[in-house]
């Protein structure tokens, strides 16, 4: 984490090190990554689109989990987030690798606002993820009880 966050080191090195904290997926490095989803980290040259993504190495990590991601970053949201944050969380969100979809997104977010009534930050941020997964992915949101 040390190595990521150091402007200092090479870029090569810091999105590796991110990279590498993608890839062993513990607790402590999905908070990391998802606390710091709009990192950037200059690439040399951009040649194909891959390249583009590593330009945001954490967002790029997430998105290339596994089902543990999601629930991470729905945990995360009892924290302030802003639109660009959320939006980058969107893609740990609905993981293409894993086959966890905006459906089961959908549905996490669903039952948390069911589940989790109480603390206002952590209401408005499902509630905006919930939005984005809809205006994504066009799926319309059932009724919160």
């Amino acid at each position: 984490m040390a190595v990521a966050k150091d402007e200092k080191r090479s870029n090569d090195d810091r999105r590796k090190a991110v990279l590498l904290l993608g890839k062993i997926g513990s607790p402590e490095c999905l908070e990391f990554l998802i606390a710091n989803v709009t990192m950037r980290v200059m690439v040399a040259e951009i040649a194909h689109d891959r390249d583009m993504d590593l330009l945001n190495p954490c967002k790029y990590a997430l998105s290339d989990g596994d089902w543990n991601v999601p629930r991470a970053i729905v945990q995360s949201l009892h924290k302030p987030k802003t639109k660009q944050e959320m939006i980058y969380l969107l893609g740990g969100m609905t993981l293409p690798t894993s086959g966890f979809g905006p459906e089961m997104a959908h549905a996490l977010v669903q039952q948390e606002l069911r589940n989790r009534r109480g603390d206002p930050v952590f209401r408005e941020n499902l509630l905006t993820m919930r939005d984005l997964v809809v205006n994504s992915y066009g799926k319309a949101p059932p009724p919160v009880e």
